[in-house]
């Protein structure tokens, strides 16, 4: 008569019983610790049969024999950029390369209920977590709850500002947005345009801009004035970010940069082209139209592009483009779009890593570290030609 499994699922005790052996040989056929104390036949037989019965390790059963459930909690809200999604693919590769179960936890997900999001992180009992491209005070709320039930954890994205117990990971976009503004400048442009987007909330039309906004106007507003130019904005724009309002040009050649900041529309914040197609539409129908026009991220580089292509006019001859983040779209767009490239695969790998050291040092209180990593200026045909490019390589952007 077969062996029938248990409707409440298989286990160890069930495999035993199926090869007639005793309970601790199954235990540490299915150990890796353990596996070398028994011939190769005997784990290779056991295996099989766990297949075979379709076997999976109870997580209670884990936690009570090892003290770890062998899962890493990745906290994050549903990205609305290309390079986000591959950041958060990424990091559940990295996680399971290392032998721990990635439990997702997307805020999107529990409509706003974050005591809900919380409940479904703790069922899951995990060694630690990630906190992955948080809104500053998500981030700050987050690593107050998980401290305070000694949950190791390590984010990736803003950094928290005043005291932190955790590793923050993040990249200089202050840099990086000040050399690709330098290149605009090399490539001779001397009217650029900045955009930064913004997600629509509860009908009020502009929110304050959030640090990693902030990063990035600081870079560009750096490389223009370092050139003598005057950064400007309309007026509404001007005085949340504290700038110039627009003045009339005398001198052609004199250097200005006019930050823009676009809302996203709540019924079109999971289609980012969008905003930069809308805008080259509408500069080029009220002759607005800068020389250069620097995007937030490869996404709204994208939808300018294709704007720019329909409407037949030259890039980067009459139009300079570029994004940022190095989307895996970017170099086969209609024109490739010159970025700046983050060291995502690095910074994975360093989260993984030092989340595995403070799980290891639960007890012990770690030093606040912050790591911040350089990007890559990586030049495409969107900001010069192709001859123009020819032999020089993308040089770091960081020191």
């Amino acid at each position: 008569m077969s062996f029938k499994p248990p409707a409440t699922g298989t286990t160890q005790r069930d495999i035993a019983q199926a090869l007639a052996l005793s309970r601790s040989t199954v235990a540490f056929a299915l150990n890796p610790k353990h596996q070398h104390k028994l011939p190769p036949g005997t784990v290779r037989l056991v295996r099989e049969k766990a297949e075979e019965l379709n076997y999976h390790p109870r997580r209670e059963a884990q936690i009570l024999r090892e003290g770890r459930s062998h899962s890493i909690g990745v906290v994050f809200r549903t990205p609305i950029y290309h390079a986000q999604h591959e950041g958060a693919s990424l990091l559940a590769q990295e996680a399971l390369a290392r032998g721990y179960q990635p439990t997702a936890i997307d805020l999107q997900w529990f409509n706003r209920d974050v005591d809900a999001a919380r409940r479904h992180l703790l069922d899951s009992s995990p060694d630690g977590a990630i906190l992955n491209n948080l809104r500053d005070e998500e981030a700050k709320a987050w690593e107050q709850f998980l401290r305070q039930r000694n949950i190791p954890l390590v984010s990736i994205g803003e950094v928290i500002e005043g005291e932190s117990d955790s590793t923050i990971i993040g990249a200089d976009r202050t840099r990086a947005f000040r050399e690709l503004t330098r290149h605009h400048l090399d490539c001779g442009s001397r009217n650029v345009a900045l955009i930064l987007p913004h997600r629509m909330e509860s009908g009020v039309r502009l929110l304050p801009p959030r640090p990693l906004l902030l990063q990035r106007l600081a870079g560009f507003r750096e490389a223009i004035e370092a050139a003598g130019g005057t950064v400007e904005a309309d007026k509404e724009v001007s005085r949340i970010f504290q700038l110039a309002p627009p003045q009339k040009r005398t001198n052609k050649q004199a250097i200005r940069g006019t930050v823009l900041y676009l809302c996203l529309d709540d019924n079109e914040a999971g289609n980012v082209f969008k905003v930069g197609y809308d805008y080259v539409m509408k500069a080029h129908r009220s002759g607005e139209l800068p020389e250069s026009l620097i995007c937030s991220n490869d996404d709204i580089a994208g939808g300018a592009i294709t704007a720019a292509i329909e409407l037949e006019i030259p890039i980067p001859g009459r139009l300079k483009i570029s994004g940022a983040d190095d989307a895996s779209f970017s170099a086969y767009c209609g024109v490739p779009i010159t970025t700046v490239r983050p060291p995502t695969r690095q910074m994975v790998q360093m989260a993984i890593d030092e989340l595995m050291a403070r799980m290891e040092q639960r007890h012990a209180a770690p030093a606040p570290c912050q790591i911040v990593m350089p990007y890559e200026l990586v030049v495409r045909r969107s900001t010069c030609h192709p001859a123009a490019n020819r032999g020089k390589k993308a040089a770091p952007v960081s020191a």
